[in-house]
């Protein structure tokens, strides 16, 4: 959620993010209890969405527990269309 939180907090005062495509990052996996880290993936989503209360938020919570990967930008194009047709 770290990311996620400085990204909105950067946002909310208008600074200019940029997409560099030609970045790369580096995960070093590790061993985890996938269980305990889907649980705390939500209660992180519900702590997130508490603090910020956006629609964005609001939508990657109520999808977080869905079995396929979540696409928030999909979600998020699909629920303005049945808003906004």
């Amino acid at each position: 959620m770290e990311d996620q939180d400085l990204g909105i907090r950067l946002q909310h005062n208008d600074v200019q993010i940029c997409l560099l495509r030609n970045a790369s990052a580096i995960h070093y996996p590790h061993g985890q209890d996938e269980l305990r880290k889907h649980l705390e993936g939500y209660q992180n989503c519900e702590y997130f969405n508490n603090k910020y209360r956006t629609v964005e938020s609001q939508i990657f919570l109520e999808n977080y527990k869905s079995v396929e990967l979540v696409d928030i930008n999909e979600i998020s194009l699909n629920q303005l269309k049945v808003n906004y047709p």
